[in-house]
């Protein structure tokens, strides 16, 4: 079936329940439809969601930026807030003489391996600045070249080894490049089209309806059932193929799945 907007699928649904239609004049964020339609906009959310988190959609991985510290702590960086999963992190390691960017893959180790590299560090050189991490614990980090290694403490901030005090103050999100998966954002607006492949709106939308018919009619609706029961096993088949021609190799960050 085709995408469809937000309107369109609670006038469907209303249809079906053979409730009275939201008011074709009136946006919905504006509130002034039907008790009845508000009630389906919150059960097509939950039901949307509901089916982002019981699957591994390729569709929503992407590339993205991390988010920049400060001087104070010049090589901390953080991860925004709608990444789920982080695969890995790029960045440009281009000197003052170079003419084009280098992004080059840094390599992730974990907290204590990240410990022994910086530790090992002659902390009374120029070249180093003892910083204090968000622990409290000091970190020996170069300050006259690019990063090699990248660590996360607490699978939010992103520490890592070095920086460039010749070319930046500190690490910077325009030079960083990440691929993750990136969770959908939900808006209460007329045109508003939920991110889902064309082959899967037909399962979203059938248990959407079959949700509506149990909270709000209190009653099953079998053409509705039998409908989302099939929509849900295509889906399930669908998953096993994708999920095994597909692989995402992760350094560290753990899903939030």
């Amino acid at each position: 079936m085709p995408l469809m907007t937000l309107k369109e699928m609670v006038d469907d649904i209303l249809n079906d329940m053979d409730s009275d239609p939201t008011f074709d004049n009136t946006p919905l964020e504006d509130i002034a439809s039907t008790e009845e339609s508000r009630q389906v906009m919150q059960i097509l959310k939950t039901t949307y969601f509901s089916i982002i988190d019981g699957k591994d959609w390729p569709h929503l991985y992407d590339t993205f930026q991390l988010t920049e510290s400060s001087a104070a702590t010049p090589t901390t960086m953080t991860i925004p807030t709608n990444v789920m999963d982080f695969s890995y992190l790029k960045y440009n390691v281009a000197t003052v003489t170079d003419t084009k960017d280098r992004f080059t893959k840094l390599t992730y180790k974990t907290p204590e391996e990240f410990l022994n590299i910086t530790d090992a560090r002659d902390s009374s050189l120029t070249t180093i600045d003892q910083i204090t991490a968000t622990s409290g614990i000091f970190l020996n980090i170069y300050n006259d070249r690019a990063p090699l290694y990248w660590t996360s403490p607490d699978d939010h901030t992103i520490v890592l080894d070095a920086y460039d005090s010749g070319v930046d103050t500190f690490t910077t999100t325009v030079k960083t490049q990440c691929f993750g998966k990136i969770y959908p954002t939900w808006t209460e607006t007329d045109a508003f089209v939920p991110d889902l492949p064309i082959d899967a709106f037909s399962y979203f939308l059938a248990e959407a309806k079959s949700m509506c018919f149990l909270n709000i009619k209190q009653t099953a609706n079998p053409k509705v059932e039998a409908q989302s029961t099939t929509h849900r096993r295509r889906m399930s088949q669908e998953a096993h193929k994708i999920d095994n021609s597909i692989k995402y190799v992760t350094f560290g960050r753990n899903s939030k799945k």
